[in-house]
């Protein structure tokens, strides 16, 4: 009997050190969450030294984690900006949007539409850069929008005046009391 006895306490004994270790490993994960401003930090790194697919997969892992973030969606568009690409950067303000309700990302997606163009010409780089050799690329690629030729009727001054004096002739006969012929 005792020996049965001895064998439950090992087995509760087990029972509670495996749960003591589970509930060690939760609280160390739960607490091994990365607060969004070392992830902000760390993305402007990427950013600065130009390395936009690392920023952008950090991007990404912090907003699995940070879903209702509006800085986030904000860093990774002007991340898809700074490679050229205006419509993903848009795209993300929109989806970011409807996901937080954050209203400076509509006022963001806003200035996107409005210096797309100037973003290109006027962003900074260092000289000898790939991100300066994209930009003249841009730029020489670059076509002017052209406004459709329209023909416009051809109207003679002396027909128009013609017209003019004519209708002028009809008012004035009509507020007279005249009889109003009409102008050939």
């Amino acid at each position: 009997m005792k020996a049965k006895m001895h064998r439950g306490w090992k087995i509760l004994i087990l029972l509670l050190v495996l749960a003591a270790i589970g509930i060690g490993i939760w609280l160390y994960v739960a607490g091994s969450t990365v607060p969004l401003d070392e992830y902000l930090t760390r993305i402007n790194q990427y950013t600065g030294s130009s390395d936009y697919q690392q920023a952008l997969e950090l991007c990404n892992t912090a907003l699995e984690q940070y879903p209702e973030s509006g800085e986030l969606y904000s860093k990774k568009a002007q991340i898809y900006q700074l490679q050229g690409n205006s419509d993903k950067a848009v795209g993300t303000l929109d989806y970011g949007y409807k996901v937080t309700g954050d209203a400076q990302l509509m006022e963001e997606k806003e200035n996107y539409h409005t210096t797309q163009e100037e973003d290109v010409a006027f962003s900074p780089a260092q000289v000898g850069s790939s991100e300066t050799e994209s930009q003249q690329q841009v730029l020489q690629d670059y076509q002017p929008y052209e406004l459709p030729q329209v023909s416009l009727p051809q109207i003679h001054r002396e027909q128009l005046s013609q017209q003019t004096e004519d209708n002028e002739q009809t008012v004035s006969q009509s507020q007279a009391g005249g009889v109003v012929q009409p102008a050939q």
